[in-house]
């Protein structure tokens, strides 16, 4: 039971399968190295960083594609600036192409 509840606690922070099964060997080790251990902490935290920031950008881009919906929205009859072709984003009075 130990060991199930290892990999759910490693699960939790975020770590694969494979990731686990090496931490599980790394566990399995008489030495029980913490420096291994440390990096994997260490990339689990860039990779966490980096989705955060992927997170932020995909939140600004959904954002502006809502407000472009609004504005289109207060038109009779509105066209979904989201559905036509090329940038969604491009100012009215422009030529799409």
């Amino acid at each position: 039971m130990e060991t199930l509840a290892f990999i759910r606690r490693v699960q939790g922070l975020g770590f694969k399968l494979s990731e686990i099964r090496a931490l599980l060997r790394l566990r399995g080790n008489r030495l029980q190295p913490c420096a291994p251990v440390r990096r994997r902490l260490e990339e689990k935290l860039s990779d966490v960083h980096q989705k955060l920031t992927d997170l932020h950008k995909l939140e600004h881009e959904l954002r502006l594609a809502l407000r472009s919906c609004n504005r289109e929205l207060r038109k009779r009859p509105a066209h979904c600036p989201i559905l036509r072709q090329g940038n969604p984003r491009k100012p009215e009075g422009t030529s799409e192409s």
